[in-house]
């Protein structure tokens, strides 16, 4: 029996939308497809293991669930009711965190800009201390250090894989980087990760046995089982799942090929790797644009131009209306059963409203935008049509001038003088005043006016 967690964090902006940024040779190979026979539609993504390439970072994560065994607001699984005190309890997790061997720790970085984190631990933990180890290294994960260290691993990925060159998208998608809270006790945790899955792979000869434990200890109903006609069953749960392979682990059919518990439980983990991927892709992008919102109303308020223009807000809707079209579910796969798992997650981890939320949001700061240059055009062509009318205005005074030149005439219309310049004067004064006039309403605020219905 194998315990694992799974997660994924927002990189803080996006290459593209597939694979076709990253060096062909750092892509992730893609699943045989008649042992998985599904694709995530955001890519393969280019995947390092921590373990090859810093394991320093998996001994920080260690030291770091140690330090979580005895933390007050963390339940490890202990109760009054076992044979054996707190303090045992507690030392015997310590030990098996330090000393029980990490058989995965694995990035595989999306060009989207999310990136997954799937960490496995060996086979041979004790029943009863699956939940507190699990709970130890999940809320390590969450410590500012080890946040870091993982997300440092992955940009490193990321810079070595991406093809150079890749235009303006890196900038146009950037985020707001993770901070980190403080609570009342003075306890720090990063928001890098939103929260993680705890799988329970049992894979090993005997583990069918403990199914109905484990399922009954997470609060599994039977109803929740999701049965994959080739590859076994899924147990499914808000945050925690059940995995166990079609085939008893440890039976062999003679004279046929039969796959092994690993490969029969693969469709069923590559559903939960497209599912977190695409869960972390439309958060990152609604984040990006509610924090794009609020600069634009600090914008407002200050009466000073912030955030993206119109051209730039263009290019990123169309992006994130790009990113909701590929996390669609329903476009994945027509199998049923990969179809049941997505709609469970998909419910739960609302990933419909988000979409909702981020296509709105798309087109709520959009129009509002849009409607800002059209008001800015709109003050221009109104100056410049005062100039032109001013100028016409002119051109019209002068000609008049030149067609009612009878000051110097000998026979004037007018016969005196002074009456011919008191009328030319009016005349003048009469033209600029119509000029003023037409200027001041092009210019005057126009108010909307209800109409009666």
């Amino acid at each position: 029996m194998r315990v694992g967690l799974v997660g994924y964090f927002d990189l803080g902006h996006a290459y593209g939308l597939g694979d076709s940024v990253f060096r062909s040779d750092m892509v992730a190979p893609e699943a045989d497809i008649g042992v998985v026979g599904i694709r995530n539609p955001l890519g393969q993504g280019t995947k390092v293991s921590v373990i090859d390439s810093s394991p320093a970072i998996v001994q920080l994560w260690r030291d770091a669930a140690v330090a979580q065994v005895r933390r007050p607001e963390l339940d490890t699984g202990w109760s009054a009711q076992q044979a054996i005190s707190r303090s045992e309890y507690d030392d015997s997790l310590e030990e098996l965190i330090r000393q029980h061997p990490v058989r995965a720790c694995d990035l595989t970085v999306y060009a989207v800009g999310v990136v997954y984190l799937y960490f496995e631990l060996d086979s041979g933990l004790p029943l009863e201390r699956i939940s507190g180890v699990s709970a130890c290294f999940e809320y390590a994960a969450y410590t500012p250090a080890v946040a870091r260290a993982l997300y440092g691993a992955a940009s490193w990925r990321a810079a070595l894989a991406v093809v150079k060159h890749q235009g303006s998208l890196p900038i146009l998608t950037k985020r707001k980087p993770a901070a980190d809270i403080t609570d009342a006790r003075g306890y720090v945790e990063s928001q890098l990760f939103k929260s993680m899955t705890n799988l329970v792979l049992c894979v090993d000869e005997g583990d069918q046995a403990q199914v109905p434990h484990l399922i009954e200890s997470r609060g599994i109903s039977s109803t929740d089982a999701i049965k994959f006609e080739y590859h076994g069953q899924l147990h499914y749960s808000w945050p925690a799942c059940v995995i166990e392979p079609r085939t008893a682990p440890g039976t062999v059919v003679v004279g046929q090929y039969t796959w092994s518990p690993e490969e029969e439980i693969a469709r069923m983990m590559d559903c939960v790797q497209i599912a977190h991927v695409c869960q972390g892709a439309c958060e990152a992008f609604l984040s990006l644009f509610l924090d794009e919102i609020r600069e634009q109303v600090d914008g407002y308020v200050s009466e000073q131009r912030r955030g993206r223009n119109a051209s730039a807000l263009n290019r990123l809707r169309t992006v994130a209306l790009a990113v909701v079209n590929l996390t669609n579910f329903n476009l994945i796969t027509q199998a049923a059963e990969d179809r049941e798992y997505f709609r469970k997650f998909g419910s739960d981890a609302l990933i419909s409203e988000t979409q909702q939320m981020l296509q709105d949001a798309c087109e709520t700061l959009y129009s509002a935008q849009e409607a800002e240059v059209q008001k800015e055009l709109s003050s221009r062509q109104t100056i410049l049509n005062s100039i032109v009318l001013l100028l016409a205005s002119f051109a019209l005074i002068s000609t008049t001038v030149d067609s009612y030149d009878f000051i110097r005439d000998e026979k004037a219309l007018i016969a005196h003088q002074a009456h011919r310049v008191r009328f030319l004067v009016e005349l003048v004064i009469a033209l600029a005043s119509t000029v003023l006039t037409v200027i001041l309403l092009l210019n005057r605020p126009r108010r909307n006016r209800r109409r009666d219905e």
